[in-house]
């Protein structure tokens, strides 16, 4: 059983992209998230039209979904498994707004929900959002074997070296208060590139690495498919940032963006495409003639970075 009508790729333009797979998930979250009358009914309210009513990018729960029906279709499963990581990333947002982290104003075209409401009913939303997607996890698990995969896999994706990680390093080194010897030392005993390539390994890349296994452990892919798309999910995760960043510098008119610190526009457009090559490459490998269709659904997703 599905929960949309999704079933093969590319509908609009002969190529896979996510805006192809984003009425089939919408509707999926309709079905799938507590109903507005449901007790507490405003905090229900408030997760619906955080997730699937304002006019978010879906691009996790697409990307998911846009994968499953390139290699096989996407089931029942698969779609709660995507809205799990979706609802953890829409509580990451809320939380990643509030005053103590970034004191934003605006989400999505509208005041922020710490603002149209308070902080304390922020902080309830985003648990809710977090305890909603953990009840997908164990409501659609079609074994025992593969909620607890999916489980472990949410665990690591949100961890400290994960979501919790990325963020903490993030807030971090942008209050100017931290010892960076000791990231430094931490980034090159674990190998990463740089402080900003960790930071954003742990905080954008393991959402995106979940998006993935949302298919990969519901499918049961063979371990080099599954492998594949994890090294994929690291590479979107750090283009996603990096486009979505230079957007942010872009519109930035002080000196100080992020980006622009570390890297000038033509080396960040020279990274980017490095990275391009190197998911090209990983998914021709290791899928064949579904490989194109995959990596032209990955640069669908580069596209809707900093929109």
């Amino acid at each position: 059983m599905t929960m949309g009508a999704t079933t093969s790729a590319g509908t609009t333009s002969g190529r896979p992209h996510i805006a192809d797979y984003e009425a089939a998930v919408r509707q999926a979250g309709q079905n799938l998230l507590p109903g507005h009358t449901d007790y507490p009914a405003a905090l229900n309210s408030e997760l619906r039209h955080l997730a699937v009513e304002t006019p978010g990018k879906l691009v996790r729960p697409c990307l998911s979904v846009g994968v499953a029906s390139i290699l096989s279709a996407p089931t029942q499963c698969v779609y709660a498994y995507a809205w799990a990581c979706e609802l953890l990333h829409v509580s990451s947002l809320v939380l990643d707004d509030l005053p103590a982290m970034d004191a934003a104003t605006m989400r999505r075209g509208e005041p922020c929900i710490h603002l149209r409401r308070d902080e304390a009913f922020a902080l309830f939303t985003a648990l809710h959002g977090h305890n909603t997607a953990l009840s997908l996890i164990h409501t659609y698990a079609t074994t025992a074997e593969i909620g607890m995969a999916f489980y472990q896999a949410t665990f690591d994706a949100l961890g400290t070296s994960g979501l919790i990680g990325g963020q903490y390093l993030d807030i971090d080194l942008r209050r100017g208060q931290s010892d960076i010897n000791y990231h430094e030392a931490y980034r090159m005993k674990q190998g990463f590139r740089s402080v900003w390539t960790m930071c954003n390994h742990f905080k954008t890349a393991s959402l995106f690495r979940l998006a993935l296994q949302a298919v990969t452990i519901p499918l049961e892919l063979p371990p080099e498919e599954a492998d594949c798309l994890m090294r994929v999910g690291d590479l979107l995760g750090l283009s996603f940032q990096l486009r979505d960043d230079m957007a942010d510098d872009a519109e930035d008119t002080n000196a100080g963006g992020v980006i622009k610190k570390l890297m000038t526009p033509a080396q960040c457009e020279a990274q980017l495409n490095d990275l391009r090559d190197e998911y090209w490459a990983e998914l021709n490998a290791v899928f064949g003639a579904k490989g194109n269709d995959l990596a032209c659904l990955m640069d669908s997703v580069i596209g809707r970075a900093g929109t």
